[in-house]
């Protein structure tokens, strides 16, 4: 059973779960796909970016127009490279 809840890309508790709800069919399940370490680390650093922006403006300090715009044109990036 472990072999097979490996195979499948799930954990072992996953994977009984689903079998035993549907005892007669064999579990759907695909592989989780595994992110893309580089996207991972480029949206992390646009996270980080755009939460020092959002705490700077909520404390009444005023924000970078520039940086805002480069922290954003990053989001749209990332979200692009999401789906190419």
């Amino acid at each position: 059973m472990r072999e097979l809840a490996a195979q499948a890309g799930y954990p072992l508790s996953v994977y009984v779960r689903v079998r035993s709800l549907r005892p007669l069919q064999a579990p759907r399940l695909q592989p989780k796909p595994q992110p893309n370490p580089e996207l991972l680390r480029e949206l992390r650093r646009i996270g980080v970016n755009l939460n020092q922006l959002a705490h700077a403006a909520n404390a009444g300090h005023p924000v970078d127009g520039d940086a805002l715009e480069k922290t954003l044109d990053g989001i749209n990036k990332a979200v692009a490279d999401l789906y190419s």
